[in-house]
């Protein structure tokens, strides 16, 4: 349990047709059999059906090691192969922004040449996966990931994430 008070998860229709479960991972078409075998979760499910659905926030944490390690090994091996190197922030900025579905190619791009001025990387950032699309969600996360990646802060009103809460599980 976090904080002592989160007993259980509902999954979430983003609105662009997918649905993700725990905390923001996006069921992929080769899941949706297992999602749909152990939590009754399908893509033709109502956001009051899908609010009936609930997921112990122990598989939630479980799904979401799992990503980070994923998204992080990959990001690992991008920077390997290019010669990059990151800091520690920097690193957690990538692996957060690929986790929430970014166009890592873009910033991956920004890396390659150097660029760092951090105006151009939220510009990128958001309009790159179409972030620009959305109300203010996707926006304030490419907001909150350049404050990680440029100043080293952790801290978001908007999420309530704490550092102690969600970069534990990346290790660079």
């Amino acid at each position: 349990m976090i904080n002592n008070k989160l007993k259980i998860i509902h999954p979430h229709n983003v609105g662009d047709g997918s649905i993700t479960v725990g905390f923001g991972h996006y069921i992929q078409p080769s899941e949706w059999k297992d999602y749909n075998d152990k939590y009754n979760i399908s893509k033709d499910k109502s956001d009051e059906e899908l609010l009936e659905i609930n997921m112990t926030v122990e598989d939630a944490l479980q799904i979401f090691k799992n990503d980070i390690t994923f998204h992080s090994s990959k990001v690992e091996e991008y920077l390997k192969d290019n010669n990059i190197s990151v800091t520690q922030n920097e690193f957690d900025a990538l692996v957060i922004y690929r986790y929430n579905k970014g166009n890592i190619g873009a910033v991956l791009d920004l890396l390659k040449s150097g660029n760092k001025d951090k105006e151009t990387w939220y510009k990128v950032m958001v309009n790159a996966d179409g972030a620009s699309n959305f109300e203010n969600s996707l926006t304030n996360r490419r907001k909150w990931q350049n404050s990680i990646y440029f100043d080293n802060y952790y801290d978001s009103e908007y999420f309530g994430f704490r550092k102690d809460i969600i970069i534990p599980e990346i290790k660079y």
